[in-house]
C-alpha cells in the first residue's frame, strides 16, 4: 500500500521532491562507502528524476502509471525521498539488501523506523514499530494474512541485535 502511495507521489510531485544540492552531495558522500550500486549510466534523455544515488528513468515511469508491479528500482528510490522528508525516523535501507540478509545497519528497538521489505516474488510490504510496544512489529500487508518464516526472519535480520525476540502484528491493510 506504502509502495504505491509512494509511486503516485512520484509522478505527482517529480519535480518537487528532488533534494536540495547539498543534500544530493551528502547522499552522494554517505552512499558512496555502502555497497549500494552506482547510478546507472544513461543518456539523459532517459532520465525521469535525477536523484542520485536511485535516478528513475522514463520507463520507470511507464511502470508506475500503468500500475504494473514496482521494481526494487522505484521503492529504493522513494525511500530515499522519504528519508529526507522524515530524517528523524529510521530505516528506509535498500531492498538490495533483502536478498541476502546482509549488509543492513541494525536498528535500535527504541528508534522508530519504518523499512519497505520485499515478500515473495512480486510483493512489497510495509514494517514499522512506530506507535508499537517495545520488541512489537507492524507488518502492513496488503495481499497476505500470514507472515512467511522468511519474511520473519528478514525482519529479525534488520533488528538484530538491538531485540532478543520480536512480537509480529500483521495489521489489516486496504487490498490494492
Amino acid at each position: 500500500m506504502l509502495a504505491q502511495l509512494v509511486a503516485k507521489t512520484l509522478l505527482s510531485k517529480s519535480k518537487a521532491l528532488s533534494p536540495p544540492p547539498q543534500t544530493l552531495n551528502h547522499m552522494h558522500q554517505s552512499v558512496s562507502s555502502s555497497p549500494v550500486p552506482a547510478p546507472l549510466d544513461t543518456d539523459n534523455s532517459d532520465v525521469w528524476i535525477n536523484f542520485p544515488p536511485c535516478p528513475l528513468l522514463k520507463e520507470d515511469r511507464e511502470i508506475i502509471e500503468s500500475n504494473a508491479w514496482l521494481n526494487d528500482k522505484i521503492i529504493n528510490a522513494a525511500q530515499k525521498m522519504l528519508q529526507l522528508q522524515a530524517a528523524d525516523i529510521s530505516g528506509w535501507q535498500s531492498t538490495l539488501y533483502q536478498q541476502k540478509y546482509s549488509n543492513y545497519k541494525a536498528v535500535a528497538s527504541e528508534q522508530d523506523f519504518v523499512q519497505i521489505v520485499h515478500i515473495g516474488s512480486n510483493h512489497w510490504s510495509t514494517v514499522s514499530n512506530i506507535g508499537c510496544d517495545v520488541c512489537q512489529v507492524n507488518i502492513y500487508d496488503s495481499l497476505y494474512n500470514s507472515v512467511s518464516y522468511n519474511t520473519k526472519k528478514q525482519i529479525c535480520h534488520f533488528l538484530r541485535p538491538s531485540l532478543n525476540y520480536a512480537i509480529f502484528r500483521l495489521v489489516n491493510s486496504q487490498r490494492q
